[in-house]
């Protein structure tokens, strides 16, 4: 049975919320993933398929030396010895962030070391009960003040921008609805539909190419809310706007497709993907050439070259530890690189009838130290972190050490729910991911544009 059975409470009403697990995709030095040698989590024992086709991950190298802040090893950039040009030939060169660099190359320079950040989720990348407090948009600020702001100081130029950090977190989202949005897996019609030659809307019908499984993005109120990814979405070269609404009489959703540009009318049968903006990887798909002004004016992103981490799984939507491997495995594939980090689930056992402990230890295995658990991370680190870098003032009580002798995130860190955190709870978890990142060499290219050692820990520098 598929996990969809999962306790109300953790879907939310219209504007309130949903649990969200969390599940991040990092990078890390480690080999290919595999079904581990030595695992005890056998396939007989919860049907968890091998994986078929192992990951090939290159590890992250570290070419500066501590000594040596003149250098910066990035993927991709060149700085000519003269200061004068930037080219992108994929290999690592050095660059000297001085006043007579214009704000282009420095910008590009950071754009190259870390072109942005996507964070894929539910409720808890969302920052449901988080009172404007979410993990990504720590991140963020911990991008902006520990690295970035020592460029602008070394240069003079005030204006650079800290890479974009994206919160891609939609309340209540099962699996197949964030793989979907995200490309990974994608929607596909279920029901034959005509589009007509002009931008008349017409409904169609789709469900996830995995198994069939329903899906109903664009979940809230006129379905603006929850777009994360969505829009534009292109069908059988078609590129249009994908809008819901809710049906009284059925009781259910129905979505609707318009076209952006007139064109010929298209017979589209089932079967056909629906491709959605993340999942376009910054291609247009356009079959037909009218549509030339569409793609213009609605250019898709490519998310590859951003760092990913995706976070799924609380609300549901897969059969066990190994299928929602397998669809961790597909959101890190739509990277096409190495830079991703997959982050266990937020909710305990007994909370949300989820995976277990044995479970996360069989994702822990399967994908090494590009997954971490929240739970146990939490239980760990989750006051001392909370305590040490932003004087949150916590103390522990008996039910939290009750919780944390299980391994659990004690309560002082979660909301009332007993499954979302609390607005600490949420920056505990963005300092931890900013941190792993950091032991993992994600931010070396950025550290040396700043003028600190690569062996530097970030966060001692801001809280010594």
């Amino acid at each position: 049975m598929y996990r969809t059975d999962i306790k109300k409470r953790i879907n939310r009403p219209v504007f309130s919320g949903a649990l969200v697990l969390t599940a991040a995709l990092l990078i890390s030095g480690c080999a290919g993933i595999g079904k581990p040698a030595g695992s005890d989590y056998t396939q007989t024992e919860k049907n968890i398929p091998a994986f078929a086709e192992p990951l090939e991950y290159t590890p992250v190298q570290n070419n500066t030396t501590a000594d040596d802040n003149s250098s910066l090893t990035q993927a991709g950039t060149t700085v000519s010895a003269d200061n004068t040009s930037i080219s992108s030939d994929n290999s690592a060169d050095s660059i000297n962030i001085t006043a007579d660099k214009t704000p282009a190359e420095v910008q590009q320079a950071i754009h190259e070391a870390m072109p942005g950040m996507d964070c894929w989720g539910d409720s808890i990348t969302e920052g449901f009960l988080g009172n404007g407090e979410t993990w990504p948009k720590t991140l963020s600020e911990l991008l902006d003040k520990s690295l970035i702001d020592p460029i602008r100081e070394a240069t003079g130029y005030s204006g650079l921008k800290c890479p974009e950090v994206r919160n891609m977190g939609v309340s209540t989202e099962t699996v197949p609805e964030i793989t979907g949005r995200r490309g990974a897996v994608p929607f596909v019609l279920t029901k034959d539909v005509t589009i007509p030659a002009d931008k008349t809307e017409v409904e169609i019908r789709f469900a996830s190419s995995d198994r069939g499984q329903t899906t109903k993005p664009l979940r809230y109120g006129d379905g603006s809310y929850g777009d994360n990814g969505i829009n534009p979405v292109t069908i059988a070269g078609i590129r249009g706007t994908l809008s819901r609404y809710f049906d009284p009489s059925i009781d259910s959703s129905r979505y609707l497709f318009e076209r952006l540009e007139a064109g010929d009318a298209v017979d589209v049968h089932k079967g056909e993907e629906v491709t959605t903006c993340a999942g376009l990887n910054g291609e247009d798909l356009l079959t037909d050439t009218s549509q030339a002004g569409a793609a213009a004016a609605s250019p898709s992103p490519d998310y590859r070259s951003d760092f990913c981490v995706v976070m799924m799984g609380a609300n549901g939507g897969y059969k066990d530890a190994g299928d929602l491997g397998d669809q961790f495995e597909k959101m890190a594939k739509m990277q096409g690189n190495d830079s991703f980090l997959l982050i266990g689930m937020g909710c305990t056992p007994e909370d949300s009838g989820l995976l277990t402990e044995k479970e996360e230890a069989y994702l822990t295995d399967r994908f090494g130290d590009r997954f971490i658990s929240l739970q146990a991370w939490m239980s760990e680190h989750g006051v001392e972190y909370a305590n040490k870098y932003f004087n949150a003032g916590l103390d522990i009580s008996d039910r939290d050490q009750e919780r944390i002798d299980k391994g659990y995130t004690p309560y002082c860190l979660l909301n009332e729910d007993g499954l979302h955190y609390t607005p600490t709870g949420y920056k505990v978890i963005g300092y931890m991911i900013f941190d792993e990142m950091d032991k993992r060499g994600y931010f070396d290219d950025l550290k040396t544009l700043a003028g600190l050692s690569p062996d530097i820990n970030i966060l001692s520098t801001l809280h010594p």
